[in-house]
């Protein structure tokens, strides 16, 4: 089961390079585009309040400098055994490059996020990816 859950997470990660918005000021041989993919569990899985209360919070992280774009989704059921629907709640960051990830997750906006979302989610997987 870990190994289709993995597949699955490299699946929407690989889906996720194909729709990243990239020019050529946004990703250059030394400053290179960086996604930021955050899959939430939250302490009430499936509850759409919940979920909406979620995405609500999170759009206090809209527009903070070095984000070239920003997603918040919620899960869509499926029934292909190659879905992983279990999780509520999907976030995309895209950056500019690594330096404006790490401004980013220093930021006081997504430090007070953060602290909200830990009282509502019951598990959280971040994964980075860098274009090459």
């Amino acid at each position: 089961m870990k190994k289709i859950i993995t597949f699955i997470q490299l699946s929407i990660l690989s889906c996720l390079f194909l729709i990243s918005p990239v020019n050529a000021e946004e990703s250059n041989k030394d400053n290179k585009v960086l996604t930021h993919v955050i899959v939430v569990w939250l302490n009430e899985p499936g509850n759409k309040e919940a979920q909406d209360k979620f995405v609500e919070a999170s759009k206090l992280l809209n527009n903070l400098p070095g984000v070239i774009h920003r997603h918040v989704a919620v899960v869509e059921k499926s029934d292909r055994s190659v879905v992983n629907d279990t999780f509520d709640v999907l976030i995309t960051v895209t950056f500019k490059d690594k330096a404006a990830l790490k401004a980013y997750l220093d930021h006081p906006k997504h430090k007070a996020a953060v602290a909200v979302f830990k009282t509502m989610a019951n598990r959280v997987v971040i994964y980075n990816a860098i274009d090459r």
